[in-house]
């Protein structure tokens, strides 16, 4: 019984992993972003609205699937969708599968005993799994639907903050520069470039 629930474990990772990994390696490349470090100066955030910055705006089409996804088939795939998966995802994958373990493990034990004629009238582990699955499976979609409309919120108020401040602030730094000048009739002299 016990190596069927490992198997059971390591298949269900083996079968996830690659949808994990797509999301996760996708989110590090981007999909909707405004970041463009030349127009605007997040030297004035914190290092938490720069992470939040640099991750981008959640588009609709990542939350609405995510959410959906989080919903129908939970194991932290909705929060893998959403960018979400190392602050909560892995959370709802682990206790997903604790809660089917415990559940397949729970039949188990009860049609052994019924093999051995010795019935019992409930089975404690598939109950305990069943509650697990349920909870975990509420919480998974309101973290699936509500974490990314919050990162949205937020990365707006940050974006609209930005275009509100100057526009680089550094380039605008006085400077001045010196270069040599040859005239057409081989003179040499300097002449003093000054920006500002």
């Amino acid at each position: 019984m016990f190596k069927t629930s490992i198997t059971f474990v390591l298949a269900l990772f083996a079968l996830l992993s690659p949808v994990f990994a797509i999301a996760q390696g996708k989110d590090a490349q981007g999909y909707v972003r405004f970041y463009d470090a030349g127009r605007l100066n997040t030297d004035s955030l914190s290092p938490e609205d720069l992470a939040v910055f640099k991750r981008g705006y959640i588009s609709g089409s990542r939350y609405v699937l995510g959410g959906v996804l989080a919903s129908a088939v939970g194991f932290g795939v909705g929060q893998a969708i959403t960018g979400n998966y190392r602050k909560s995802g892995w959370v709802f994958t682990a206790a997903d599968t604790l809660a089917i373990t415990m559940m397949m493990r729970g039949v188990m034990r009860e049609t052994a005993d019924e093999i051995r004629e010795r019935k019992y009238e409930e089975s404690s582990t598939y109950i305990a799994g069943t509650v697990l699955l349920v909870v975990s499976r509420a919480l998974g979609s309101v973290d699936a639907w509500v974490r990314p409309a919050r990162h949205n919120t937020r990365y707006r108020k940050i974006y609209d903050q930005l275009k509100q401040e100057p526009a680089n602030a550094k380039a605008a730094a006085p400077s001045a520069q010196i270069y040599p000048y040859i005239d057409p009739q081989g003179r040499w002299s300097l002449s003093l470039a000054y920006q500002f």
